[in-house]
């Protein structure tokens, strides 16, 4: 991050850094995010960039790039950040107005920038609700590290890990990036949502399937059932929540 925040100074690009971002840090090992503007100050005079904003996080060979709409994405190419930061940071007067609420889309043909969305393997439990699910007191995971990626490369069409520790697997069109951690946790990172091909369910099965856990969606906060058609191949008719989400009931 020291690096970025180096050459974000050196360009006159307006950024401010947030240490205590930890939502990524089962993954990555870091900690900390950098805010991106076009514009400077608030609403009440407050020093950070505004106008066209966006956040970046860093760590072990990962650069997600993330969006006040809660989307993220990660830049698969690492060594074509600062040219995708000089394209964020000039944008377009059209563009540069406000948030966006997605990447624009020249940049995500130009760019190797796929969405992510998260997903933690958890201890055996009958929770519904990921935070639930993560406050009680559960056994360790029923696999060692050895046995979740012998798994994994049965089944899989490929399977590495990389210097930073992190694994990464595909299955056709889908791919993911996982670290095996200490406790009862394994947070994974699948490039597009979950449900976005055939491949990309049958990646969240094989998981499952290896893993003999339950899943959690991390954007939704919920199990996952694969009887639930959240979670079915056909997109027409799919539903836009899983069943099990109560957000809309408690509105």
């Amino acid at each position: 991050m020291e690096e970025l925040k180096a050459w974000l100074k050196a360009n006159g690009y307006l950024f401010s850094y947030h240490p205590d971002f930890d939502h990524f840090e089962s993954l990555t090992r870091a900690r900390g995010r950098v805010l991106c503007g076009t514009a400077k100050g608030l609403p009440g005079g407050l020093p950070m960039p505004s106008g066209m904003t966006f956040w970046i996080h860093l760590g072990s060979g990962l650069a997600l790039i993330g969006l006040w709409s809660g989307y993220v994405y990660r830049l698969g190419d690492t060594a074509r950040l600062h040219d995708l930061l000089a394209e964020l940071l000039n944008p377009p007067p059209e563009l540069d107005e406000m948030a966006p609420w997605t990447l624009p889309e020249p940049l995500l043909e130009r760019y190797p920038l796929p969405r992510v969305e998260e997903v933690f393997v958890l201890s055996p439990n009958d929770a519904e609700e990921l935070s639930a699910a993560r406050k009680k007191a559960s056994p360790p995971l029923p696999f060692t590290p050895e046995q979740f990626v012998s798994g994994l490369r049965a089944r899989a069409d490929s399977v590495s890990l990389s210097a930073e520790g992190l694994l990464r697997a595909s299955l056709g069109s889908a791919s993911i990036h996982a670290r095996m951690n200490p406790g009862p946790e394994v947070p994974v990172l699948f490039d597009g949502q979950v449900n976005d091909t055939g491949d990309h369910l049958r990646l969240l099965k094989l998981l499952a399937g290896v893993s003999r856990s339950p899943l959690y969606h991390g954007g939704w906060g919920t199990r996952i059932h694969f009887d639930d058609e959240f979670y079915s191949v056909e997109p027409d008719g799919r539903p836009e929540q899983p069943r099990n989400f109560r957000g809309s009931e408690e509105e």
